[in-house]
């Protein structure tokens, strides 16, 4: 092992897998810190090498309370000649060397029933990158309080950082253990943002879209404003928009339009003003000859944007099936119009030159053919 230790009051801390000598001040006493290699020479710098040990079992030793460091007494010195510790602790006498060392405690990062401070080292080194090690430290803070949620939480957050690079089977076990860690955690403190945030992330990672925008949906009643929850749940809100988006698009390329428009529809749940999920929907139901419902599609998207000239050509379409030709017209004109006016603007409005331009002869022949009706 290897040891900071103090070089007044000899309090030492044991390094953890990570940790440098670099990361910390100095000791809560005050004193300046200094890098050993092994215990047995930091027992040697906690010992007075003037006398030798046969007469410091005689004198017996005095332990200071709060730091834990002691001092070898000499003879004819006794309690009652010292006053204080440095570091301001009381004094205490001790009798042999083995009953200091069952005393002598490590500095507070270290103490082995403060669950609290492996907890926070543990958080040190995660955002240093350093996640392995950070995740021993918590499981020492959860060992000694299994039910600590700040840990089970840190925990959860770290194995999703290390796995990132991982292959995928390694990132769906690290994602299963992560949100088990954040499952613990909620059973403690159910109504914790920070955790269903993590939970919700986890969940969206592992494929379970809907259940993990209803971890958000609770997490946005708890707190409508909460910025954590906002800026999280957009994240997922995206992952999900993504997948679903694909999935369903996967489907209706290969003519499963059924099956894709229940993808449309769960990720219109989520995100009802989405317009190419309404678009691709459309198209799905102008395919099985569902007019009314495409149309009722393409409507929505051409109320949140006017001038999606796709929208148009595609409910001039529908209509034209449906015998409404006069309406069908209409559309078509607008398509033209629409797309004659941005010839200029395509950069903006995200539309090939091409496609622009194949709008425009598509609406045109349609109006020449529906008006020679």
């Amino acid at each position: 092992m290897k040891y900071v230790l103090c070089k007044e009051c000899k309090g030492y801390y044991i390094l953890q897998e990570g940790e440098s000598i670099n990361d910390f001040g100095n000791c809560r006493c005050g004193g300046e810190l200094e890098y050993v290699e092994t215990h047995s020479e930091n027992l040697n710098k906690n010992q007075d090498w003037n006398e030798d040990e046969s007469e410091k079992l005689n004198g017996g030793y005095l332990q200071c309370d709060k730091c834990h460091g002691y001092y070898v007494l000499q003879k004819g010195e006794k309690l009652e000649d010292f006053i204080k510790c440095q570091c301001g602790g009381k004094l205490e006498y001790v009798k042999t060397h083995d009953e200091v060392m069952r005393k002598f405690q490590p500095m507070d990062e270290d103490l082995e029933t403060d669950y609290q401070q492996f907890n926070n080292r543990g958080l040190a080194l995660y955002h240093k990158k350093k996640y392995s090690p950070a995740i021993k430290l918590y499981d020492k803070a959860l060992k000694i309080h299994p039910d600590f949620p700040e840990a089970l939480n840190n925990k959860g957050n770290a194995i999703i950082q290390m796995i990132k690079n991982k292959k995928s089977m390694e990132r769906i076990k690290g994602y299963k253990q992560a949100l088990s860690c954040y499952n613990k955690a909620l059973e403690i403190q159910p109504s914790n943002l920070d955790i269903l945030n993590n939970k919700g992330l986890a969940l969206a990672y592992l494929g379970d879209y809907e259940n993990s925008y209803k971890v958000f949906e609770e997490a946005v009643k708890i707190d409508p404003h909460d910025l954590g929850t906002k800026i999280t749940g957009k994240k997922v809100s995206q992952i999900i928009t993504n997948q679903y988006t694909q999935k369903g698009y996967d489907k209706l390329k290969n003519g499963n339009y059924n099956e894709a428009v229940k993808y449309f529809n769960k990720l219109l749940e989520i995100k009802p003003d989405d317009i190419d999920a309404l678009m691709y929907k459309g198209g799905a139901m102008f395919a099985t000859r569902n007019y009314e419902a495409a149309i009722k599609c393409f409507d929505v998207v051409i109320y949140i944007k006017k001038d999606h000239s796709i929208a148009w050509f595609s409910k001039g379409e529908a209509l034209e099936r449906l015998e409404r030709y006069d309406d069908a017209t209409l559309c078509y004109e607008k398509t033209v119009e629409i797309s004659s006016q941005r010839r200029g603007n395509l950069k903006a409005e995200n539309i090939s030159p091409v496609l622009n331009m194949d709008l425009i002869t598509d609406a045109q022949e349609h109006i020449k053919r529906l008006k020679g009706l």
